[in-house]
């Protein structure tokens, strides 16, 4: 896999066996957009082009593998209140879904905003972190 800094393998087993964690990593990918603080759009600021690239990589990796099912999971961090910051994670996690059935994806695709949960670096409250700033895509 490209990027391998930037992609996880997720729901794999250690079960101590190469095999069985290549074919785990065959079935499920996550790709990770970052977002600007407040943002929800894809193609702007300093992580447009890395998003769009990010976008069409997982993009054509759901064409590859024929992919049925996508979930888009958007997260913020801890700046702003609660209430605010769910729906700016729904925002984000939509507008990735936008932008890969806008790349051709046949692929169900739900999404979920989960806001300050699932914080990948943990911080307390009102503290920026491009990290947590975030949606995965997680193909299954």
């Amino acid at each position: 896999m490209k990027r391998r800094a930037l992609l996880a393998v997720a729901g794999a087993p250690l079960l101590g066996v190469c095999s069985h964690l290549r074919r785990a990593e065959a079935l499920t990918r996550n790709d990770i957009v970052y977002f600007e603080p407040g943002k929800w759009e894809v193609n702007s600021g300093r992580y447009g082009t890395y998003s769009l690239a990010t976008i069409r990589e997982a993009a054509q990796e759901i064409r590859t593998r024929r992919v049925l099912n996508v979930l888009v999971q958007g997260y913020t961090d801890t700046v702003g209140d609660a209430a605010s910051n769910l729906l700016l994670s729904e925002r984000r996690a939509d507008a990735v879904r936008l932008a890969l059935l806008a790349e051709g994806v046949q692929a169900g695709i739900t999404t979920q905003g989960l806001g300050e949960t699932g914080l990948a670096v943990p911080t307390p409250d009102n503290t920026p972190e491009l990290r947590n700033r975030r949606a995965v895509v997680i193909m299954r």
